[in-house]
């Protein structure tokens, strides 16, 4: 073998040995806030090619009594307000006491007593959890999971499993529901719908009407609030009104 070809097939032999020794490093996952704003969802305006138009008409009554349907009974009724109960602006919720939860609702509405596995079902119905210092430290919330608005659970779905390990908290990219509800107030139940908002001036954002009231916007995708990392939620809603951008 000549010195040409005996280089030539040293280089090659290294070349081929370097991806093996390269280390990949990769970025931490975090969890993703990206957050739409569901308070005011017209349902009646839902056409048959919409891809919700199923949830509400295709006659699925599973939805009606599924996990986060029997939640949300939970959290509007008073009776159980010392143990669990909806933060102030009524996006998100947090359990006072963890003890009386297990030994008294847990058992009644799911029939077992193991904290763990109500909480596998959060994670399993895409309930994520709030880590940012303040009043809402450590409450749940799910953007179609909303005081006095019980209809969104339907479009709640089970989020697929993933082998992508556990993702890190973002506090940073946790939405201000305070700010938004000064904005677009739910209401504190089912029964007693909000007033209407008051006029606000025009303010002016990229590709966003001035705010107005709600009931005179015309319908528009929902709302993105939080964090810009990660993928937008598996959601298509074509008909969500806001009154913020």
């Amino acid at each position: 073998m000549s010195d040409v070809e005996e280089r030539s097939s040293s280089s090659s032999s290294v070349s081929s040995q370097q991806p093996a020794n390269e280390v990949t490093i990769r970025m931490p996952r975090r969890v993703d806030h990206t957050y739409h704003d569901y308070a005011n969802y017209r349902v009646d305006l839902l056409r048959p090619s919409d891809p919700d138009y199923t949830a509400f008409h295709g006659g699925n009554r599973k939805s009606a009594n599924n996990f986060p349907a029997k939640l949300h009974s939970i959290l509007s009724n008073s009776e159980y307000g010392h143990i669990i109960r909806w933060m102030p602006h009524g996006r998100a919720w947090k359990i006072l006491n963890k003890d009386l939860m297990v030994s008294e609702v847990i058992p009644k509405y799911w029939g077992q007593t193991k904290y763990e596995s109500f909480s596998r079902q959060l994670s399993g119905w895409g309930f994520k959890r709030l880590h940012q210092s303040g009043p809402d430290f450590r409450a749940y919330y799910h953007e179609c999971f909303l005081r006095g608005l019980p209809f969104l659970t339907k479009l709640m779905k089970r989020v697929a499993a993933t082998n992508q390990g556990k993702l890190l908290p973002h506090p940073d990219g946790e939405p201000n529901f305070y700010s938004i509800d000064i904005r677009c107030p739910l209401p504190d139940s089912a029964d007693h719908p909000p007033p209407p908002n008051p006029p606000m001036p025009p303010m002016m954002y990229p590709q966003h009407p001035p705010l107005r009231h709600p009931a005179s916007y015309p319908p528009q995708p929902p709302v993105f609030v939080g964090s810009p990392h990660g993928d937008p939620p598996a959601f298509h809603q074509k008909h969500v009104h806001s009154n913020y951008p």
